[in-house]
């Protein structure tokens, strides 16, 4: 769980053009809604509740008012319907869901040892870390973990090796839509995966080796993996190959390990040892059986 401390200033929209206010506003909600459902907590100064806006109050002449007076009011033009009852969906849900304290300095003394940081709507200035939406919440709690494995949720569900597989599955869709190939998904049965093998990665010819890297290492370190240097360097020297290899806490609370395969474009399991659990595709499903020459040879010696 980590606590993210809400900017007042944050919350004046006067100067963001109304084009662009409910964008703003529609990603603070995104924002809330992943750090309900991961159980961090938003804390606040008192003066969130009377501080005047160019609209009125935060609370009482924005969040909380119905859509006919929000429509009404000149300062809020911009705001759509749809965003305002998303936000009342989200908080009526958790009454109390901003902790107030006296201080931001308070804040610093309770949480500065633990996952905190920073939220609100986005604006040029802002402390860090910041959180204003969804890929800038992620980025936040994906720091966290990656640093701090232990603190990762694993569900029963959840693959053994890719605990955030659902945004994996989204990284290989986006590469399928940026090379614009979404429109051959019916060609291979609606498998995203097998289109972004197929119509991306297999066409990828001398330049396979630097999309792995860039492809995999995005999925490896959305759940959570971080990169080993010295490791990839030692295995590289003992193979006489280039490797690049990443690092987890697994469900088990042992370590476990992912390697590039750099020719087919695909991950390496390896487990705690080093030992070749097999070759799988960027989304985790199995692709070949495990081979003992693909074992780590110098794990002990790593140095990380």
């Amino acid at each position: 769980m980590g606590h993210l401390f809400l900017i007042n200033d944050s919350f004046e929209i006067e100067n963001i053009p109304e084009s662009k206010r409910d964008k703003i506003f529609r990603d603070f909600c995104d924002a809330v809604e992943n750090a309900m459902k991961s159980k961090d907590s938003f804390h606040g100064l008192p003066e969130i509740h009377n501080r005047e806006y160019s609209y009125g109050t935060f609370y009482y002449d924005f969040l909380f008012q119905g859509w006919p007076v929000v429509n009404q009011n000149p300062a809020l033009k911009g705001i759509s319907s749809t965003t305002l009852n998303l936000y009342h969906s989200l908080v009526f849900a958790i009454p109390g869901l901003v902790s107030l304290l006296p201080s931001d300095s308070i804040f610093l003394d309770q949480f500065q040892y633990l996952h905190y940081g920073y939220s609100g709507f986005a604006m040029p200035s802002c402390p860090n870390p910041y959180v204003s939406c969804y890929s800038s919440w992620f980025e936040w709690k994906r720091l966290w973990l990656s640093q701090h494995q232990v603190e990762i949720v694993w569900k029963n569900g959840d693959d053994d090796f890719l605990p955030n597989k659902t945004l994996s599955d989204e990284i290989l869709w986006k590469e399928v839509i940026s090379h614009g190939m979404e429109d051959k998904l019916p060609k291979y049965k609606g498998n995203r995966t097998i289109t972004f093998y197929e119509e991306v990665m297999k066409k990828k010819g001398p330049n396979t080796e630097a999309y792995t890297i860039e492809v995999g290492k995005k999925v490896a370190e959305a759940n959570y993996y971080i990169y080993l240097p010295v490791l990839s360097r030692n295995e590289r020297d003992a193979v006489k190959s280039l490797r690049t290899i990443f690092r987890l806490i697994g469900r088990n609370g042992s370590p476990q390990y992912i390697s590039l395969d750099h020719k087919h474009g695909m991950f390496e399991y390896h487990n705690e040892r080093g030992d070749h659990r097999g070759e799988f595709k960027f989304d985790g499903s199995y692709n070949s059986e495990a081979q003992n020459s693909h074992n780590f040879r110098t794990l002990e010696s790593k140095g990380e």
